[in-house]
C-alpha cells in the first residue's frame, strides 16, 4: 500500500533532525505555512503578484530553477483528494483483471487471395480505379484494446510515471517521506504500463471526444482516470489563478531546505512585527522582484525603513583586512538586516536565524554576531539591541535592555518578545 505523504500539511523534517528539532518545528512550521503563501501571492496592499514573479522567488528560495513546476507536480501526485494511491494499488489491477476485449470490423486490401469475407462493392471500385483485377477488399473481425477508455487509462498512467520520474530526477532525494511515496507511485505506474493489455497501446494524449466518453463511462476506474487527466491539466505545465493558490497553499514549503525555511520564518515574523510598530506606514514587498535590493520597504513620516535578506553588508574591517593580506575580500552577509534612515542619519539592526537546539552552536552564533558588530561599529551606534538571534528553542531569560546581542526563542514571534526588541531598536534616537 502506498503511504499517504506526511508533507501534505507541514513540511518534512530531515532524517538528521533530533526530536528536539521536531518538537520545535511544531511551533514555527505551521505558523509559516499559513503566512508564506499569502506573502508570495500578494503584495502588502493585497494586489496579486504575477506568476512569473512568484516562480522567480521560489527558485531563489529553493536554490533550484523550476521550483513552481515541481510544486505543481507534487500537488498533482500527492493531493489526497485525487486518491492516486488507491487508483494505482486497488483500482487499476482490478480494472485490468475484468478487462473485456472489443471486436471491430477491419477492411484488408491485398492482391491475390482474400482473408475474410470479400467486400465486392469496394473490390470492384478499387479494380475500376486502378485497372488491376488482382485487388481484393476483404472484411474481417479482430480483437482490439485501443478503445477511448483504454487510451485514457493508459495516458493517465503515463502522466503519473512521467511526473514522478521528473520530480525524483531533479530532487535526487532519498526514499523518505514524500519521496518514498513518489518512488512507490512510479513503480506501480510503470508495472501497470507493462501489462499485456496496455504495453502495445500508444501512450498518446486522448482526443477530446475520448475524454468525454471516459468521463461518463460506466466503469469507475475509467472515470477516475479522466478526473486525473483534468487535474493534471489545471496544474501543469503552469499553474495559475486558484489552482496556483491551492497548490502553493499545501505544497509551497516542501522543496525548501529546513534552514532556509527557518530564515523565511524569521523574515516574515520580523515583517509582521514592523508592520505593527510603524503603522500606518505603507509597506512595499520586494521579495518576488527579479532585481530586488531590499525585500520590504516602509516609507513613513520622516523615515524610510529597509529590510534586506541574504544580501551583503557594506565592506568593513574584515573586507579591508582580507584585501590587504590576500588581495581579495567579501563583505559579511547577515541573514537579515534592518536599515533605518531618518534624514541624514542611518542605523542598522542585524538578525540571524539559527535553526539549532545545540547550545554550543548558539554560543558560536553569539561570537558571529559580535564579529558583525565589530566589523562596522558606526552602523549600529546609538541603539540597543544591535543584533538579534532567533532560534527554535525557548530562551530561559528575556532580552535585557543593555545587551548588544539578544536571543529570542521559538515563541518570541507570538508572545511579543520579538516585537519588543525591534521596537526598542526603532525608538532609539
Amino acid at each position: 500500500m502506498v503511504e499517504s505523504s506526511p508533507s501534505l500539511e507541514t513540511p518534512l523534517a530531515t532524517a538528521s533532525e533530533s526530536s528536539d528539532d521536531e518538537l520545535a518545528s511544531g511551533e514555527w512550521e505551521p505558523w509559516l505555512a499559513e503566512r508564506f503563501v499569502a506573502y508570495l501571492l500578494h503584495d502588502a496592499t493585497g494586489a496579486r503578484r504575477p506568476t512569473d514573479d512568484v516562480e522567480r522567488a521560489l527558485d531563489r528560495l529553493s536554490g533550484q530553477p523550476g521550483t513552481l513546476a515541481r510544486l505543481a507536480s507534487l500537488a498533482f501526485l500527492l493531493d489526497p483528494e485525487s486518491h492516486i494511491d488507491a487508483w494505482l494499488v486497488d483500482e487499476i489491477p482490478a480494472f485490468l483483471r475484468r478487462l473485456r476485449v472489443r471486436s471491430e470490423t477491419v477492411t484488408d486490401l491485398r492482391r491475390g487471395a482474400a482473408r475474410g469475407g470479400v467486400d465486392w462493392a469496394r473490390t470492384l471500385a478499387i479494380r475500376s480505379a486502378t485497372r488491376d483485377p488482382t485487388w481484393i477488399a476483404a472484411r474481417s473481425r479482430r480483437r482490439t484494446l485501443e478503445t477511448p477508455e483504454m487510451i485514457v487509462v493508459r495516458y493517465a498512467l503515463e502522466l503519473v510515471w512521467r511526473t514522478t520520474t521528473s520530480v525524483l530526477r531533479v530532487e535526487g532525494v532519498a526514499r523518505e517521506g514524500w519521496s518514498r511515496t513518489l518512488h512507490e507511485l512510479s513503480a506501480l505506474a510503470s508495472a501497470a504500463i507493462r501489462h499485456s493489455a496496455l504495453r502495445d497501446l500508444p501512450g498518446r494524449r486522448p482526443e477530446p471526444s475520448e475524454r468525454v466518453i471516459a468521463r461518463a463511462h460506466h466503469d469507475s476506474t475509467v472515470r477516475h482516470s479522466a478526473r486525473l487527466l483534468d487535474a493534471y491539466d489545471t496544474l501543469l505545465p503552469t499553474p495559475d489563478g486558484e489552482h496556483l493558490r491551492d497548490a502553493l497553499a499545501r505544497f509551497a514549503l516542501v522543496p525548501l531546505d529546513a534552514d532556509l525555511r527557518f530564515q523565511v520564518f524569521a523574515l516574515i515574523a520580523i515583517i509582521e512585527c514592523i508592520d505593527g510598530i510603524v503603522a500606518p506606514a505603507r509597506r512595499v514587498d520586494r521579495l518576488v522582484a527579479a532585481d530586488r535590493d531590499e525585500v520590504a520597504r516602509w516609507d513613513g513620516d520622516g523615515f524610510t525603513l529597509l529590510l534586506r535578506y541574504d544580501q551583503a553588508a557594506a565592506p568593513g574591517v574584515h573586507a579591508e583586512l582580507m584585501r590587504h593580506y590576500f588581495g581579495t575580500s567579501h563583505p559579511l552577509r547577515p541573514d537579515l538586516r534592518l536599515e533605518l534612515r531618518r534624514g541624514s542619519h542611518t542605523r542598522e539592526l542585524i538578525a540571524d536565524a539559527k535553526r539549532s537546539t545545540s547550545r554550543s552552536y548558539l554560543a558560536d552564533a553569539h561570537h558571529k554576531m559580535r564579529g558583525y558588530l565589530a566589523d562596522r561599529p558606526d552602523a549600529f551606534e546609538g541603539s540597543l539591541p544591535k543584533a538579534v538571534v532567533l532560534c527554535p528553542v525557548a530562551s530561559v531569560g528575556p532580552p535585557r535592555p543593555d545587551d548588544d546581542v539578544v536571543f529570542i526563542g521559538i515563541r518570541g514571534h507570538t508572545d511579543g518578545t520579538l516585537r519588543a526588541a525591534i521596537a526598542a531598536w526603532w525608538s532609539a534616537r
